[in-house]
């Protein structure tokens, strides 16, 4: 229980008693006093707390609340954002358990939807084993591998297009492309645009599988040949990450002959260990 102090005599009088128990002063009015003290007190400290700080104190603080809202806010979008990218990339690139790998049993039948028609006589087949490489002892069984997209016996002028997915076990570690020109007699008047339609299906290829196209300096490297090696040598080639993994071209040529060489892995692991083959 509390107590109170008479304002006549000072005498300590229970909390609630309507008189003083010591001279009989009447003090009905004490506890609605008491009460609204205690709201002028209660909004005293608060009316301290904004002249010590003044207008900008008060604005910093709203300002830091705000900033705190502002950052969680940002933080949720980021960790969305994330989120989507990752869903994207699990959707849209097949990747086989080893996530350096692609998935063997899509990456056969790639060319079967291609948008050039001409194409969609490679591949097909079975993902098998066909010799004892520990790296490369895998590939599609059964398939098309090769197609020829132009000839003339009368010039001795042919193009022929190559499509094998090379890999092992665990799944595909590259897939290999060759585009080769046969020009004996003559240059072959077409050939541009023969080398145009293999360069966009290369870029079909590269969004199937990497869910990414080729960049403008790639396709600018297969259509310029001033950089190709000569015919017997090693080219140098060229190299460049393309969405979650590289593409690689290598370039050969003499007078009578043409082979662009194309590469695409799933992954930059996949492609130091595949690049040379």
């Amino acid at each position: 229980m509390s107590f109170f102090n008479c304002p006549r005599c000072k005498t300590q009088n229970a909390q609630g008693s309507l008189f003083c128990s010591n001279c009989g002063l009447a003090f009905n009015n004490q506890q609605p006093q008491q009460n609204a003290a205690k709201k002028k007190t209660f909004s005293i400290p608060l009316i301290v707390l904004i002249v010590l700080l003044g207008t900008c104190g008060f604005c910093g603080i709203f300002g830091v609340i705000v900033g705190l809202i502002q950052d969680k806010n940002a933080n949720v979008a980021v960790s969305n954002s994330q989120n989507q990218t990752t869903n994207a990339n699990s959707v849209n690139v097949s990747l086989s358990k080893h996530s350096n790998l692609f998935n063997e049993t899509e990456v056969c039948n790639y060319p079967k939807s291609s948008p050039i028609a001409k194409f969609k006589e490679l591949g097909g087949g079975t993902w098998g084993k066909w010799n004892d490489s520990d790296t490369s002892g895998y590939s599609c069984e059964k398939s098309k591998d090769s197609i020829i997209v132009f000839k003339n016996d009368a010039s001795m002028q042919k193009v022929s297009v190559d499509y094998v997915p090379i890999g092992n076990k665990d799944g595909v570690g590259f897939i290999g492309l060759d585009y080769y020109v046969s020009q004996l007699l003559s240059p072959l008047a077409s050939e541009n645009k023969e080398r145009k339609d293999f360069i966009d299906f290369c870029d079909y290829l590269s969004k199937k599988a990497l869910n990414t196209g080729l960049s403008f300096s790639v396709k600018q490297k297969m259509l310029d040949t001033k950089w190709f090696s000569p015919s017997g040598e090693i080219s140098a080639g060229f190299a460049e990450r393309i969405g979650l993994g590289y593409v690689q071209i290598t370039g050969n040529k003499n007078d009578k002959l043409l082979l662009i060489g194309f590469k695409i892995f799933p992954s930059e692991e996949a492609y130091k260990k595949y690049k040379d083959q």
